[in-house]
């Protein structure tokens, strides 16, 4: 049982080389001259040492016959020595050099294709952890893997090149040192096959836990959580936290390099008492005369570079197939199908002007849960209108807007733009004609022109659009004020930075919204941190802009949302009540009754308990 085991794991890691094609067409990708330079220079490295051994071999006979005789073939052989190893030395230097630029050029590409491929996923699967474990492996292995299969491929081509040109020296002097040199370094290159996948299968096992570490790490280094963590003094706890995690991976890091040492130990032993021993044998028969000088020194480097080409050869390949199993977590990333892609391009119909959205008795889990976060919802809204959206926390509002904006796939009911299923049109299109203030929405550390101008980078340069956006969201007053206008660097990532209050941060995402043409207009609680001026002010704009468009906007202020055309009010995933404020009031039912609670903090009974207090 465990022999098949064992078989089924270097099988795997063999079936993985399938990705060396794809990794070196990547490469090629990148530099396709820089790839063909560095090819041949591997090539001759592979050659010019053996050739160096041949020369001295023959330099050192010369010397010997030519005692007392013409200097000239002694000084012919030393010219050509001289002359490969120059050319030897510059093929290295030069080598390494497109290597370094290759490198360089090779992480930015792939890590480009990564973010890419990011940019394509869904909600979804962001929030399922196996995609999520891919593309931490994938980022963790982008900078170094798909480099290191390729110039281990070429050491593997240098160091065939140098074995065969050696083993041809030694072969047709003694055939049988070649095949002593041999057998340790197979046996030795089997345990790295082994110890190399057991390896890899403890890092895909350890990467949940690896990205608990990461976390943990994040908690202590990042100024956003700083205030509460000392407010509960926290960083010991977290320290803790993180400690017993790498504590584990220490442990099991320990137990893979002692069972690396001891099989290096075993195997270098063997190797060194062989090599010793054929030192000893060539010794001998240059010493009864079988053989020169030269020759001695050119079998004793013969020897040395079958050794050190073999090994290299067989780690080389060891270290391949090790790294083809990490370079296939980054292609199974690349080749991930996104949740939301449905059918092609052409399938698409174009959507043109917003001018009605209709919910037909939509229900909604979030992926791996059964609780519906919607229940049967069905509502009309049309061009013109103004929709305020009230409920208690985790009834459904800021579903509602991640379902609008195709972030999840509906599978019970039916959402209509134009009187057509949203799933006609593509995401792309339907993302562009709305504009959405989140909840959580993203705090860019990136300068004022930027966190606005990103609501539509194709009029990121339009400063004075970016200003009139920020009057609208009455951001304006407030950057007028800062050193370096609208240029100043928010935040506080980087140098010279301005930190935002809650309630600035979030008047530039209402900016960032307004600055973006859209059809519809989304606000999610976009009044939360702001005081009862600034929240009017904004109010008062969205009025403007959203005219002769649809507004959508979330709250739990009822002073807000009673301004609304009509009011959605939903109670755990079910819309329970619709209408005007007026109207709602009147129905004296769950709108009432919260509309209430907010008007009268205090019912009597609290009143007289806080009295007492």
């Amino acid at each position: 049982m465990m022999r098949k085991n064992i078989g089924e794991k270097m099988k795997e890691m063999f079936i993985a080389t399938k990705y060396w094609l794809r990794t070196i067409k990547l490469l090629f990708e990148v530099n396709w001259f820089y790839m063909i330079c560095i090819i041949v220079f591997a090539i001759l490295q592979g050659i010019l040492p053996v050739a160096t051994l041949l020369i001295t071999q023959e330099l050192i006979n010369t010397i010997l016959v030519s005692i007392g005789k013409s200097f000239d073939p002694v000084l012919f052989w030393f010219v050509l020595l001289a002359i490969v190893s120059l050319v030897l030395v510059l093929v290295q230097i030069i080598q390494g050099y497109l290597q370094s630029v290759l490198q360089i050029l090779i992480v930015y590409k792939l890590n480009v294709k990564l973010m890419k491929k990011s940019s394509e996923l869904s909600l979804t699967d962001f929030e399922n952890p196996e995609i999520y474990d891919k593309l931490q492996r994938a980022q963790g292995e982008v900078g170094t893997r798909p480099f290191q299969v390729f110039t281990t491929l070429l050491s593997i081509i240098t160091g065939i090149i140098t074995l065969l040109s050696s083993a041809v020296v030694l072969i047709t002097w003694k055939w049988w040192v070649f095949l002593l040199l041999i057998i340790t370094p197979i046996i030795s290159t089997y345990y790295s096959l082994k110890i190399g996948k057991w390896e890899f299968d403890i890092q895909v096992q350890r990467t949940p836990k690896f990205r608990k570490s990461w976390y943990y790490s994040f908690l202590l280094t990042k100024d956003i959580n700083y205030k509460e963590i000392k407010a509960f003094n926290l960083g010991e706890y977290i320290v803790n936290r993180y400690k017993k995690i790498y504590d584990d991976f220490i442990v099991m890091d320990k137990k893979i390099a002692r069972r690396k040492a001891v099989v290096g130990l075993i195997f270098s032993c063997l190797e060194e008492i062989i090599g010793l021993f054929i030192t000893l044998f060539i010794i001998f028969v240059t010493f009864t005369g079988e053989i020169l000088i030269g020759n001695l020194m050119g079998y004793m480097k013969a020897v040395g570079l079958c050794v050190t080409s073999f090994k290299g050869v067989f780690n080389s390949i060891a270290s391949l197939l090790q790294n083809n199993l990490y370079i296939k977590q980054f292609f199974e990333f690349l080749d991930l199908e996104t949740d939301m892609s449905v059918g092609k391009q052409d399938d698409y119909i174009e959507l043109g002007d917003i001018k009605k959205i209709e919910f037909q008795n939509v229900s909604f889990k979030y992926p791996g849960t059964q609780k519906y976060a919607l229940k049967n919802v069905s509502f009309t809204i049309k061009k013109g209108q103004i929709i305020g959206i009230v409920g208690e926390n985790g009834s459904g509002k800021s579903t509602l807007t991640k379902l609008l904006l195709r972030l999840y796939r509906v599978e019970e009911g039916t959402i209509l733009i134009n009187d057509q299923d949203i799933n006609k049109y593509s995401e792309e299109d339907v993302r562009k004609r709305m504009s959405v203030v989140f909840q959580d929405y993203v705090k860019y550390e990136l300068t004022v022109q930027d966190n606005i101008g990103l609501g539509n980078v194709k009029s990121l340069q339009n400063k004075e659009r970016i200003l009139q956006s920020a009057e609208k969201s009455g951001a304006k007053s407030m950057i007028e004020q800062f050193p370096e206008g609208i240029n100043t660097q928010l935040g506080s990532w980087f140098a010279e930075s301005q930190q935002l209050s809650g309630g600035q941060w979030q008047k530039i995402a209402v900016a960032r919204s307004f600055f973006k043409p859209a059809d519809i207009y989304i606000l999610d609680e976009p009044s939360a941190v702001l005081d009862p001026i600034s929240e009017k002010h904004i109010f008062d704009k969205f009025f403007n802009v959203v005219e002769d468009k649809i507004g959508i906007f979330t709250s739990h202020r009822f002073s807000t949302i009673k301004i609304a055309n009509e009011i959605l009010v939903f109670d755990k995933g079910s819309l329970v009540e619709k209408g005007s404020h007026n109207q709602l009031v009147e129905q004296n039912g769950y709108y009432s009754k919260l509309y209430g609670i907010q008007a009268s903090p205090f019912n009597e009974e609290n009143k007289k308990s806080y009295q007492m207090n």
